[in-house]
């Protein structure tokens, strides 16, 4: 079988030889073809760059870029697959880009964390593009082995559980909820629903700390509703219903107040000349048990409602 390809001789040897063996270690020469070996690779994709830019590859050749590469350039599939993914995902890497044009990664080591990093986006992936990079430049900087394949997969995989672990943590929050059933009578159900085991533990907490000690005379669960209505009563009026928060120096107009907390305001309208003969706007609204563009309540709940609001009377 005949064979074209034609092999140039070997230049000249600069180890010459005798009797076998090298005279002079080749390494020095061999360190610096791998360093302009890298440097073309990086022009290269410099090059490479230009090209995905102007994009005329398949008019012009009727190829696309990898078959260009591929059948003129005499570049395997998995080196074009290289520069075609930095091209494309380097710009979404700062970090990687400036250390691998400023020369203190190699290109294979960015090929490695730019591959690893592909199904990534957002913060997880700023993230994994700055700790990656900066393991890649701390192995060079010790001389270490460069092949980052591992490192990469360690800190990609490190990162997407604790995004994992943050976006169930955003599900049992979002699930957390509570429902207000009222029924016709100004009564009703409060339904609450806690996915969130912390926020659940600290509702019960909570719960269990204003309802005070258990005692044998009164149903736990009516302690509990009394603990939750002192707590909804003490936040109503700017003030946290924890006792032991109060300060034995502060005076007590200023025990423990909450200033960003808000008492809800009930407007409430009077016709004049229904106060004849009542005690006041207050025992005319309890009376006839109506507020404004409500339905009809009853007294104790309107008494309610006037000890946990700021009451504003309109008389028309």
């Amino acid at each position: 079988m005949t064979s074209y390809r034609r092999f140039d001789e070997r230049g000249p040897r600069w180890a010459g030889e005798s009797g076998g063996a090298y005279e002079h270690n080749p390494l020095g020469r061999l360190a610096g073809l791998l360093d302009e070996f890298e440097e073309h690779k990086r022009r290269i994709l410099d090059a490479f760059r230009d090209v995905a830019a102007w994009g005329g590859t398949a008019q012009t050749t009727g190829y696309t870029q990898s078959e260009w590469l591929a059948l003129v350039g005499r570049l395997p599939g998995r080196d074009a697959w290289k520069f075609e993914l930095l091209v494309r995902r380097l710009p979404a890497m700062p970090v990687t880009a400036t250390l691998l044009e400023t020369g203190q990664l190699t290109l294979d080591q960015a090929v490695s964390i730019v591959a690893g990093a592909k199904s990534l986006s957002g913060e997880t992936l700023r993230e994994v593009d700055h700790e990656a990079a900066h393991v890649a430049l701390s192995r060079n900087r010790r001389g270490d082995h460069p092949d980052m394949d591992a490192d990469v997969d360690a800190i990609v995989q490190s990162h997407r559980k604790a995004a994992d672990r943050d976006r169930l943590d955003r599900d049992r929050l979002e699930r957390n909820s509570t429902r207000i059933l009222p029924d016709l009578f100004g009564t009703g159900r409060i339904v609450e629903d806690w996915a969130d085991e912390e926020g659940f533990q600290t509702r019960v907490a909570g719960l269990d700390h204003a309802a005070g000690p258990p005692d044998p005379d009164t149903p736990r669960s009516q302690q509990l509703a009394e603990g939750s209505l002192a707590m909804a009563r003490a936040w109503l009026a700017g003030r946290d219903s924890d006792p032991d928060a109060a300060s034995d120096t502060a005076p007590s107009s200023e025990v423990a107040l909450r200033p960003a907390a808000a008492r809800p305001t009930i407007v409430a309208r009077v016709d004049l000349s229904q106060l004849d003969g009542r005690s006041g706007a207050v025992g005319q609204l309890a009376s006839a048990a109506r507020l404004a563009s409500t339905p009809w309540l009853g007294r104790q709940v309107l008494d309610t409602l006037a000890c946990n609001a700021d009451l504003v009377l309109s008389v028309v």
